[in-house]
């Protein structure tokens, strides 16, 4: 969503290592529990993931706290290298 980009850019000015982490399996939910919400058209998203990306494109997105919780994040979290 919009505002969790927003705090990845904050984070990203103080942590220049930080790295976006979009599970594999996030692509999967768009369709069952994407939301409708406008995207601000001055929210820079050049870097972000091709999925983030397409949500802004598309005025969806997808609220992080209930996928965080799914087991598969954890799996996708162990393959980071």
């Amino acid at each position: 969503d919009p505002n969790g980009v927003r705090i990845y850019q904050h984070l990203r000015e103080r942590r220049t290592d930080l790295r976006w982490f979009v599970p594999s399996f996030w692509r999967q939910l768009v369709e069952s529990r994407g939301q409708r919400g406008a995207w601000p058209d001055d929210l820079e998203l050049g870097e972000a993931p091709p999925l983030v990306r397409e949500l802004a494109r598309r005025g969806l997105w997808l609220e992080q706290e209930p996928l965080v919780v799914d087991p598969r994040t954890l799996v996708d979290l162990e393959h980071i290298v």
